[in-house]
């Protein structure tokens, strides 16, 4: 069984990385059997340069018909008998559902939805590409349902699928050592990570560290992520210097292990409006850190309201501070909230389980 996992996104998001991991597990549970298209210019190019040049299928694509991008993995498709197409991002359906037609093979097309669909997608140009795809794993019930309802697929053909994280790196020793503003007790040291732009609510933290530091709550908090949106990360800084929080509020950017910093927080927050999924939490669960997201989107699938977790409502910073405030004050409810949610991420949202499932279930013919 030949698999090529295609993702020509540019960015390096939660999905870019998905598709990486997936990649790189399935070359260690089938060798040379996998092959990843993606495109020239991507961080994902330059995290995998290194990897077997046989295996990698780098593509100029980006218009709205590629032809003759389609035409090359055609050519690949053919040349390595690929069985299975696995699609990530939704930009890339055009491409892989032409490089199907060309091609001799017809393999089967995945695509797994990791984002939310708004809108209906059943004009006769939609049902042409959705008529190639074979299925649909949505990574969500919120985005099950949502695919269902718009897209021109039946019912069957889309399933939830739930996204895995691997088990956390090892914890930092010295939290210090990379997080500069971080104190230890009895300060509530809270984390957040994710790309920095208005949608995910950065803001909205600030906004609670400010309320907490004024009602006398010794609290830090430390935004982990690249800015998408620069403009909006100077006004943060600006808050954070107007109300005087510089030593309690850091930026951090972009961080490779972010497993490895969890453990040092009191409690990780996902504030996005309405987030697809939640890898995030996921992550901090399984490294046994209390979470806090918003009730909406795919969260709830994660976190189930004062058993493995609090919800709050989007966008409502006041809820966050009594959940921040709650949380400091009962060092034994944190604990068990972090505890049950460990167990839960660990038996549910494991990767090797996840990606062992996705081969065993739907990377076949």
């Amino acid at each position: 069984m030949t698999t090529l996992i295609v993702c020509t996104a540019p960015g390096l998001g939660g999905l870019e990385l998905y598709a990486e991991r997936e990649y790189k597990f399935l070359n260690q549970y089938r060798p040379g059997s996998t092959h990843f298209a993606l495109s020239e210019g991507s961080r994902l190019n330059e995290r995998l340069d290194g990897s077997s040049k046989n295996n990698l299928l780098r593509i100029k694509s980006g218009k709205l018909l590629p032809l003759r991008a389609a035409r090359i993995m055609a050519r690949h498709i053919d040349q390595h008998q690929i069985d299975v197409i696995h699609m990530h991002w939704g930009n890339d359906l055009h491409l892989c559902a032409l490089a199907k037609l060309f091609s001799n093979r017809k393999p089967k097309l995945i695509y797994t939805r990791h984002m939310r669909i708004s809108r209906p997608k059943k004009d006769i140009v939609h049902r042409f590409f959705y008529r190639q795809v074979d299925l649909i794993l949505a990574v969500s019930q919120c985005v099950c349902d949502e695919a269902r309802r718009f897209l021109p697929l039946e019912a069957n053909q889309i399933q939830l699928f739930h996204s895995g994280v691997p088990a956390p790196e090892t914890a930092l020793e010295n939290c210090q050592s990379k997080l500069p503003g971080y104190s230890s007790k009895p300060r509530f040291n809270i984390g957040m990570f994710g790309r920095i732009e208005h949608y995910k609510g950065q803001h909205l933290l600030i906004d609670a560290v400010i309320a907490l530091s004024e009602q006398g709550m010794d609290v830090s908090a430390t935004i982990i992520g690249h800015a998408m949106d620069e403009d909006y990360l100077a006004r943060l800084k600006q808050t954070v210097r107007n109300t005087g929080l510089e030593e309690r509020v850091q930026f951090l950017g972009f961080v490779d292990k972010p497993t490895q910093l969890m453990p040092c927080f009191d409690a990780i927050v996902l504030l996005t409006y309405c987030e697809t999924f939640g890898l995030t939490l996921v992550e901090a669960m399984r490294a046994g850190v209390c979470v806090i997201g918003t009730d909406a989107g795919g969260v709830p699938d994660i976190i189930d309201h004062e058993q493995t977790g609090l919800l709050i409502e989007p966008g409502n910073s006041e809820m966050l501070v009594e959940a921040c405030k709650r949380l400091q004050q009962d060092e034994a409810f944190k604990q068990r909230l972090a505890q049950q949610g460990k167990e839960k991420a660990d038996r549910l949202f494991d990767e090797s389980t996840h990606f062992k499932q996705l081969i065993d279930k739907h990377l076949t013919i």
